[in-house]
């Protein structure tokens, strides 16, 4: 046989032999290199698109490091964080419970005395919505606790101890009412505290109307500074003395803080001694709260309104004018 068609009848039909096992070999070798070759690429492509992100994470971080967020930016930010926050709160027993009970089985049947009894019950009632407020909803109840907490301190406040004051024996009792919301309401005060401190101060907002200042204890108004033809006037907590205005040397000097935005500088110059008169601002807490977040009270003689006295959510009265 011929050695070419030897060749030839090895090559198509042969299963075995020297020249299968070239065959086969390189088969498998061309395989092997396609392999590698798919795996070389997909490793490629994966490393690519992986640098590429990163390079563009890094690229933006670089541009964030380079410009410091707006106050308004922080603001948002900080309180976001701080509505997401917790507390564990534990609900006590209520001492004007006790009181309650102690004075349902000794107090005569006085109609002084049963109105200090529903007193009583109105204030304890009060003082559980406030604490389910904070112990449910954290920050985001400092709203709702902090107007339940009020209401108690207008509940107890001068109208209350001067209606009292007709009778020494209610008035005795009154005060134990007194000292008996003042234990209760502390652990949610300290709380409320620890919250309004966590809070970043509002930044000076400029609307259509004017300067808009936030109550420190919710989101509403507490102050909005409207130009007016010598200075600035707003809306005052009072019931009586509805409108408040700062002319003169007090209006320019509140136009110039008020321009600049400075919330910081605005609360300074309330608390100066020479600064702007702001019944809103509360001195001892160094914040401003509206009408909502103060137990306002009256005081007439006759028909002459002489005095309007206001205590803040943490418990600060004082006569504002």
């Amino acid at each position: 046989m011929p050695y070419a068609e030897c060749i030839l009848r090895q090559s198509k039909g042969a299963k075995s032999g020297p020249m299968a096992l070239i065959v086969e070999s390189s088969s498998v070798n061309v395989i092997a290199l396609a392999l590698t070759i798919i795996a070389s690429v997909a490793i490629t492509g994966i490393l690519l698109v992986v640098g590429f992100k990163a390079a563009r994470f890094l690229l933006r971080r670089a541009a964030g490091l380079g410009r410091a967020p707006s106050t308004l930016e922080s603001h948002e930010a900080a309180s976001a964080d701080l509505q997401h926050s917790k507390t564990s709160l534990a609900m006590p027993a209520l001492s004007l419970n006790e009181l309650l009970l102690e004075n349902t089985v000794k107090s005569p049947t006085s109609e002084i005395l049963i109105n200090i009894k529903t007193r009583i019950n109105d204030l304890a009632a009060l003082v559980t919505d406030a604490h389910t407020a904070l112990a449910r909803d954290g920050a985001s109840g400092l709203n709702a606790a902090a107007r339940k907490i009020v209401e108690g301190r207008r509940l107890t406040g001068p109208e209350w101890r001067k209606y009292l004051a007709a009778s020494g024996a209610a008035a005795q009792v009154g005060a134990q009412v007194n000292a008996a919301l003042l234990k209760d309401v502390a652990p949610l005060v300290s709380e409320i505290l620890r919250l309004l401190a966590a809070k970043p101060v509002d930044p000076i907002v400029r609307r259509e109307e004017g300067y808009v200042l936030a109550c420190a204890a919710c989101v509403e108004s507490a102050v909005t500074f409207r130009p007016s033809n010598s200075g600035f006037c707003a809306r005052n907590i009072s019931n009586v003395n509805k409108t408040i205005c700062w002319d003169g040397d007090a209006g320019k000097r509140l136009g110039e803080i008020l321009a600049a935005g400075d919330t910081h500088a605005l609360l300074d110059y309330f608390a100066s001694p020479n600064g702007a008169h702001c019944p809103a601002f509360c001195p001892s807490c160094h914040r401003v709260y509206c009408a909502g977040h103060y137990a306002l009270a009256e005081e007439w003689s006759g028909s002459w309104y002489s005095a309007g006295y206001v205590t803040c959510v943490l418990g600060h009265e004082r006569e504002y004018e």
